[in-house]
């Protein structure tokens, strides 16, 4: 009895210190990471395949129209078509996504078209928070084709699907 015992003990020490030592080799991960968009002011960055941070992109708006994810229905998108990217990482990272086959975002023969969310009765909506400057410089941009700069902060995301109006940034507003 004593010898089975000491067997069963040695079993669960050798499984308790095996736990032990995997869970303390595990990568550590950027104290930035699980940050919300509400206190995420740190710059851009790649950390285990995921992208988040503050960035800047510059270029013109451009709507346009094309269906709505998961249904039918046309919607008009707001898009900037980013020329530059500060810093360089995002505007990477981003075009990356969208060869893997996210279509959040999309490319054409300019680059990248970054969705800042949907045009719906004169007025932008998205799953950003847009501060009212920058939803003016969009519109302003859309219908003068001048490029501008917006700052963009963006969170880690997890799951997949998305409402129609979403966007990968979940601030929007005029750098400054």
């Amino acid at each position: 009895m004593m010898m089975k015992k000491t067997t069963f003990l040695s079993a669960l020490l050798l499984t308790v210190l095996t736990f032990s030592a995997c869970a303390q080799v595990q990568p550590v991960q950027d104290p930035a990471y699980y940050l919300t968009c509400e206190n995420n002011n740190h710059p851009f960055r790649v950390v285990d395949g995921e992208g988040y941070g503050q960035f800047t992109v510059t270029g013109p708006v451009v709507f346009t129209e094309a269906p709505a994810p998961f249904s039918e229905e046309i919607v008009t998108y707001a898009r900037i078509s980013v020329l530059g990217s500060d810093p360089e990482a995002a505007l990477e990272y981003f075009q990356n996504m969208v060869k893997e086959g996210n279509s959040i975002n999309s490319l054409n023969e300019w680059g990248l078209m970054f969705n800042l969310g949907l045009v719906e009765d004169g007025k932008l909506r998205s799953s950003a928070s847009i501060t009212p400057a920058a939803e003016q410089e969009i519109f302003a941009s859309e219908k003068t084709n001048q490029a501008i700069s917006l700052k963009l902060t963006v969170p880690i995301y997890e799951g997949m699907g998305a409402p129609d109006d979403f966007s990968f940034a979940c601030a929007i507003e005029v750098p400054g």
